[in-house]
């Protein structure tokens, strides 16, 4: 997460002190003026953020509370029905209701696709957070059938 300060003069002038309001650990401060900070090791919840500008000598301090919610990465599994096909069949590959989108290797979009050729499909899903994961699944074209007819020769 990227903070911004709504005024900023030049840092001969001015110092920031950022207090990010992780209490289980002290490296949760920086004294850049634009920082950075990764809430995503510690638990979902709201974090007391307090940023201090010193202008010379006269400091100003603003406090506000940040809700931070922990997204779940997207667990996308194929199912294929069937993995094994014969030539000339398809197969059905499914990636899993309730994604916001979908993007299979063959650049459909939709969230099953039909193949009929062996090979690796990969699926890449984004849920309503914005999180993305992707997974993959192999389709075998199972040899056709030869037949080999014998019999006795016919007279």
């Amino acid at each position: 997460m990227t903070f911004t300060p709504t005024c900023l003069l030049p840092s001969v002038f001015v110092t920031h002190h950022w207090d990010f309001g992780v209490t289980s650990i002290t490296s949760d401060t920086s004294n850049f003026s634009v920082p950075q900070f990764n809430y995503s090791p510690y638990p979902q919840g709201t974090y007391n953020v307090v940023h201090t500008v010193s202008h010379l000598v006269c400091p100003n301090t603003d406090t506000f509370n940040l809700n931070v919610y922990i997204a779940n990465e997207p667990t996308p599994q194929i199912v294929a029905n069937p993995d094994s096909i014969c030539p000339g069949t398809q197969s059905v590959l499914f990636a899993g209701a309730g994604y916001s989108s979908y993007l299979w290797s063959t650049g459909s979009t939709n969230d099953s696709i039909t193949v009929s050729n062996a090979g690796n499909y990969t699926v890449t899903v984004t849920n309503a957070l914005g999180c993305t994961a992707s997974t993959d699944t192999a389709i075998i074209v199972l040899p056709g059938a030869n037949p080999n007819i014998t019999g006795p020769a016919s007279t």
